[in-house]
């Protein structure tokens, strides 16, 4: 899951002229597409033309990240979101993999795969929630670019000292309609926050393998199952994927904390 060098990619976020991030506040998003060669339009984390499009002011569209799918059982009903971190692996929650006996990965192209094999968290804990990740082995891989691209994982390390540190994150997915997920994705910016304010707020417990995000109030409750995604250098990193549905009114969303399973992801993924 290294990255590949990216220098004739480029992809900027542009922020308020400010001395600190605010994320509730309102800003312009920029994607920029710099150039792309054939060598990168495969790489993890790398949008291409296709791909951006630029926010106006206000706007609610976001990029169409190729690596974001919707999960699908076998009524065809889109129930949960996941997000594909190689060609042939879909990371969701161990909840939304739990749910159907028959479940389906559906892309950005609105291709269907089938679920080969269903790999839960050794140590996921119904009632507590911990470690509530869900590695799907999909029956055949989504072939890069189209219709699907997987997002970078990034190591602890950089992600805890470089990636997340005072930078934007954004918060991606569907929304529910209620009981059905919204047919457009949503975007919404966040800023990584205090254990203890989030915990306070949303009255959870925020462990060494979770962590809380802030950013606007939202009516709509996001899918378990959307993620944080931030970028460096051109590149996208998950950084956190929505477990549990934050309550109507609230600014801040518990994410499981995606690097602090790296090794997991190789041990299944090998």
């Amino acid at each position: 899951m290294a990255t590949n060098d990216l220098k004739s990619t480029s992809i900027r976020m542009r922020l308020p002229a400010s001395t600190t991030v605010d994320p509730t506040s309102t800003w312009k998003t920029d994607f920029l597409l710099v150039a792309t060669t054939n060598e990168d339009k495969c790489a993890c984390g790398v949008l291409t033309s296709k791909h951006i499009r630029t926010l106006e002011k206000g706007g609610q569209n976001p990029p169409s990240f190729p690596w974001q799918v919707k999960l699908t059982n076998s009524k065809g009903k889109d129930f949960c979101g996941g997000v594909l971190i190689q060609e042939d692996f879909v990371l969701t929650t161990a909840k939304c993999s739990l749910l159907y006996n028959n479940i389906s990965v559906k892309a950005d192209a609105g291709q269907r795969i089938e679920i080969k094999t269903t790999h839960v968290h050794m140590r996921y804990d119904k009632e507590s929630g911990e470690n509530d990740l869900s590695l799907l082995e999909l029956e055949k891989p989504l072939q890069c670019p189209s219709p699907g691209l997987p997002v970078c994982v990034p190591e602890r390390d950089f992600a805890e000292h470089v990636l997340i540190p005072g930078t934007v994150g954004l918060l991606s997915g569907w929304t529910l309609n209620g009981t059905d997920l919204e047919t457009t994705p949503k975007m919404l910016p966040v800023i990584q926050v205090d254990g203890e304010e989030c915990g306070q707020t949303l009255n959870v417990t925020v462990t060494t393998r979770t962590s809380c995000e802030k950013g606007i109030v939202v009516t709509e409750p996001w899918v378990e199952g959307s993620v944080v995604t931030r970028e460096h250098k051109g590149t996208w990193f998950l950084t956190g994927i929505l477990g549990l549905q934050p309550p109507p009114g609230k600014s801040h969303v518990l994410l499981t904390t995606v690097p602090r399973y790296s090794m997991w992801f190789k041990q299944i993924m090998k």
